[in-house]
């Protein structure tokens, strides 16, 4: 098992027993566990619909949807809004959500 898909694992683990921590930071990036979590879901997979990155959570889309407005004003994530159906929206790690990302991915070597 490769460290990415170990670190998702217990992320997983620790927010299904942890869940009341949620809004708790993380020492390493001043961000929520679920904000961690979700970076490092968007990292692992290179870029996911709204849609889908809300299914691998388990939150419902208008949980996603602002857990990533705040990303996005954070300057972590990127929003990119399909041309051709306006309301399919791809995330992405910006270059600062990469740094973050490697960060978490550090902790757990």
């Amino acid at each position: 098992m490769e460290n990415s898909d170990l670190l998702r694992d217990l992320f997983r683990v620790f927010d299904k027993k942890f869940g009341k921590l949620g809004n708790q930071e993380l020492f390493c990036c001043k961000l929520t566990i679920s904000q961690c979590r979700t970076i490092l879901e968007i990292g692992i997979a290179n870029e996911l619909s709204l849609i889908d990155l809300a299914e691998l959570l388990s939150v419902d889309k208008s949980t996603m949807s602002r857990n990533i407005n705040k990303l996005v004003d954070l300057g972590l994530v990127d929003r990119i809004i399909d041309s051709t159906n306006r309301r399919y929206v791809k995330i992405k790690l910006s270059s600062q959500g990469i740094e973050v990302f490697n960060r978490i991915n550090l902790i757990f070597e």
